[in-house]
């Protein structure tokens, strides 16, 4: 077998990823963003901490926190050693006998080509190591991508087959999945381990439960269980030290390209010993697979990383690893955004001179960006919510659909833009990218979104009523988004909804977000504050807060709508609704000009007090603790700074007859740390349990920041 090894130094010139990174999302060839450079020294790839080998029969990849390793036979991956670097655990007990990742159809290469650099290779991605090996074999080409963040624990992984009809495979069969598409195949040692199946939902007009966890505490008596989803993890519930697997992609039941299963393990897999003097040794099979290959070639992305703590480690991880693909900005992200549609005058308020009210409330209020809901455009709408009944195929109904409403907006956006950015705000505007004939038009969307950021002043654009149903259209979709990212080298803001139809999800799209992910109105009796709670505080195991749009609403409007409802939304004060949402990407949810001002004067202090504290809260690692929001509980979150050194507490007391709850000591570095009180009621005191939190009233709160003392 030939062996090729090259290397670049690279750096990401804008004009050239521009065109390549789309090319790249839609063909079925991976591109590396690289301008040529020297050739590094032997076959090593380094970036820092990040490092790739390749020896031609062995591939190592890793950094300071992960370290893998696969064996390599006729262009096969054999996973041989997955090894963390921060814990000093070997998780791979025997090296596996089949190969991952494979995609269908695969041949044997007689030859191997490989290439790497570093750089950044997305609009919104941090710097990273990216290698390429390139598989050439007779017919076809596999191409297996690696991409290595400094601050990841686990490598990013994905592949592409080009060259060959057979990719198009039809899986009819559970059991012949396991044959082709996988992505990892782990035979790994651990005394007592616990496998966790995490499902969750979108579509949140429909549902509002939105995660799901399954255990398996993994025994040889237990047969082999197939599953789905994107999130898996295995823990040593005997140290917490653990695995876990993110696949992105939507949701299993959003995908274009529906998959039988996700994850197979299999508990029942003994190995005897070498010697009879040593205990014979129970290896569980863990194999995930991929879906993306049965109709393009490209497959998903997916990632494998360590972690230790329990499930506090596991969400810091996660956390830690979706910022590498989307890192914190200040200007961009974790911005409090109003939006018209909340108090549901469905859009017929809309006009120059009520948006100009709205950006004076806002002010007073302390929103970041105006965003205007449906109805600014030309195309029709009606007083329902929808736009006539047309929910795609806008350009063939009226080239002009997306223009401002000539009657509303006589002189466009520009002035009223204009208008925010005088007063410090940024403006934004709703919009259905086209759907039909899988999004053909997603270029000349494309140029509108564009066209109305950089001539009209537009910041922002909440993507609504999507609909993805193949998988072309899911990689034209991808197309539109990556661009408009590109063409503003990542600054633009995108809101992606997830309350209907068939979307991305939480994890199809990491880069975009913003997610927003719930549709709730007083005026249906679908809105309780502990609710959104609920769901922001259960998806912030998982997803980054950051990524979440939720809502607090006016709760002066439809009280009467709410008898007898200890828990109705007119029962908090404006600072606490505002709080519930605080540690995400919040969402005023209401006509900001419709406020009353005894409702301004009590919320706008503590958003006051949230800006300049929320840069310090979004670069900590953001952990829920207490129980589940349900109404009557304590919870909340913590926001963990590097190296555990302090950060904030933010406690919600529900409709809970006890007034004091113990934070855990353990969320925060052992030492004495000065505590101050930035918002709400009560106290919060260091205690040798760990932090005492006193809040005088039922449905209250307390925020406090935490200052180590040197």
């Amino acid at each position: 077998m030939r062996v090729e090894i090259t290397a670049h130094e690279p750096r990401w010139v804008r004009p050239l990823i521009k065109g390549l990174f789309l090319l790249f999302l839609v063909m079925p060839t991976p591109l590396l963003a690289y301008e040529a450079g020297q050739l590094n020294e032997g076959r090593d790839f380094v970036s820092g901490e990040c490092y790739a080998h390749f020896s031609g029969t062995e591939l190592v990849a890793g950094n300071d926190h992960v370290r893998r390793t696969w064996r390599i036979e006729h262009g096969r991956l054999f996973a041989t050693s997955l090894f963390d670097e921060d814990r000093k655990v070997e998780w791979i007990g025997l090296p596996s006998e089949l190969p991952s990742p494979i995609p269908p159809a695969v041949v044997q290469a007689d030859s191997m080509i490989m290439r790497g650099g570093a750089g950044v290779f997305g609009p919104t991605e941090a710097r990273s190591l990216r290698v390429e090996l390139e598989a050439v074999g007779a017919g076809e080409t596999v191409d297996y991508e690696f991409q290595i963040f400094p601050q990841a624990s686990g490598i990013r992984a994905w592949v592409a087959v080009k060259g060959s009809p057979a990719i198009a495979v039809s899986v009819s069969e559970a059991g012949k999945q396991q044959d082709h598409d996988a992505l990892e195949h782990l035979q790994i040692t651990a005394a007592h381990p616990r496998f966790t199946q995490v499902v969750l939902r979108d579509r949140t007009d429909q549902h509002n439960e939105l995660v799901f966890e399954n255990e398996w505490l993994l025994h040889p008596n237990e047969a082999a269980v197939e599953l789905q989803g994107n999130i898996f993890s295995v823990e040593n519930t005997l140290t917490g030290e653990g695995l876990v697997f993110l696949k992105e992609a939507p949701q299993p039941e959003m995908r274009p390209v529906k998959a039988a299963f996700d994850a197979w393990v299999s508990s029942a897999h003994m190995v005897a010993p070498a010697k009879q003097s040593v205990p014979q040794a129970t290896y569980f099979q863990v194999s995930f697979y991929g879906n993306g290959f049965m109709q393009t070639g490209i497959g998903d992305r997916w990632v494998l990383l360590t972690y230790h703590g329990g499930s506090n480690g596991r969400t810091a991880v996660l956390q830690q690893y979706q910022r590498q693909i989307r890192p914190y900005v200040a200007e961009r992200d974790g911005l409090l955004l109003s939006n018209t549609w909340g108090d549901r005058s469905a859009g017929m308020n809309l006009n120059d001179e009520f948006v100009r009210k709205e950006i004076d409330a806002a002010k007073s209020l302390g929103v970041d960006v105006v965003q205007v809901d449906a109805g600014w455009q030309t195309g029709k709408f009606d007083a329902g919510g929808g736009l006539a009944g047309i929910r795609e195929g806008y350009w063939k109904v009226n080239p002009h659909f997306w223009d401002p409403d000539p009657k509303r907006f006589p002189s466009g956006f520009s002035s009223l833009a204009g208008y925010a950015h005088a007063n410090g705000m940024k403006f934004g505007l709703w919009f259905s990218p086209d759907s039909s004939d899988n999004f053909a038009n997603w270029r000349k969307d494309a140029d509108t979104f564009l066209k109305k950021n950089r001539e009209e002043g537009v910041d922002s654009f909440k993507l609504d009523m999507i609909n993805i149903g193949t998988r072309e259209g899911e990689l034209n979709y991808q197309a539109l988004i990556d661009r408009m990212l590109t063409q503003s080298d990542g600054k633009m803001m995108l809101d992606l909804d997830v309350t209907a139809e068939t979307r991305q999800g939480y994890f199809g799209n990491i880069a975009a977000g913003p997610l927003f992910v719930e549709n709730r109105y007083t005026d249906w009796h679908r809105y309780w504050p502990h609710q959104t709670l609920r769901n922001l505080w259960k998806l912030s195991h998982f997803v980054d807060p950051v990524r979440l749009r939720m809502e607090f609403l006016n709760p002066e409007r439809n009280t009467g709508l709410y008898p007898d409802d200890s828990l109705a939304p007119s029962h908090y004060d404006p600072a606490c609704l505002f709080a519930t949402t605080m540690f995400s990407s919040p969402l005023a949810w209401f006509e900001n000009s419709g406020l009353s001002a005894g409702f301004i004067k009590a919320a706008s202090p503590i958003i006051a007090q949230w800006k300049n504290e929320r840069a310090e809260i979004y670069r900590g690692t953001i952990l829920p603790i207490g129980d589940a929001p349900d109404g009557v509980t304590w919870t909340g979150f913590a926001s963990v700074a590097k190296a555990e050194r302090g950060g904030y507490l933010l406690l919600f007391r529900e409709l809970n007859q006890a007034s004091v709850w113990t934070a855990p000591g353990t969320l925060f570095a052992a030492g004495k740390y000065r505590i101050r009180v930035l918002g709400g009621e009560g106290t919060v005191e260091q205690a040798s349990s760990g932090f005492r939190v006193t809040v005088p009233r039922t449905l209250g709160f307390i925020w406090a920041k935490l200052e180590p003392v040197d």
